[in-house]
């Protein structure tokens, strides 16, 4: 029991799961392992109720698509910064190359977690806003593709501060708190077996 308790709570709660498959396959269990068994079956979907609670939001799917959308963005200015530095005039392909260096500066991945990306996309729409940058940026026709840029990344951010909201409502460590109940049952329950 001490190393399931130090696991992840999906780790801990698949472990609890796939025991109490094994005790259900008893046939014909005394009654005071009966009754130890249906202690620790109630435990464990107390548990995988907490763990639905704790995970589940209606504003995971919102964020995933405000973030798709924000990728697409992202990786189209880039695209187009990068057609401007080969194909456009002079004077954009000199535009293009110092953007370029500026996005390259702030190492924007549109594989990182949502908070590192936002946080990052806010500096470089900041960033490629003033100076001699934003004229640079109307030199290659971006103005608006920034703006969109800028409202998507506000969209993440404003839909997680929102689910962070909502979870700020809920009960702190109902989690830990199912485990304790879980794990109890379970000794319980090898205890018994093993007697």
């Amino acid at each position: 029991i001490a190393k399931v308790r130090t696991q992840m709570h999906i780790r801990h709660l698949s472990w609890m799961k796939r025991f109490l498959e094994r005790l259900l396959q008893i046939a014909n269990p005394p009654a005071r392992l009966a009754n130890t068994i249906n202690a620790y079956q109630s435990a464990v979907g107390s548990e995988d109720q907490a763990y639905l609670v704790i995970t589940k939001s209606d504003l995971t799917a919102p964020i995933e698509e405000a973030d798709k959308a924000r990728d697409n963005t992202y990786s189209g200015m880039t695209s187009m910064l990068d057609f401007m530095k080969r194909l456009g005039t002079a004077d954009q392909q000199q535009a293009a190359e110092r953007v370029i260096e500026r996005v390259n500066y702030h190492n924007v991945k549109i594989s990182d977690r949502y908070e590192d990306e936002n946080e990052k996309i806010a500096q470089l729409v900041q960033d490629l806003k003033g100076g001699t940058l934003a004229a640079d940026i109307a030199t290659l026709n971006l103005t608006a593709t920034l703006a969109l840029l800028e409202q998507q990344n506000q969209q993440v951010i404003s839909l997680m501060m929102q689910r962070q909201g909502d979870r700020s409502t809920q009960e702190s460590n109902v989690m830990g708190k199912a485990r304790a109940v879980t794990d109890a049952a379970y000794e319980d329950a090898v205890m018994v077996l093993n007697a």
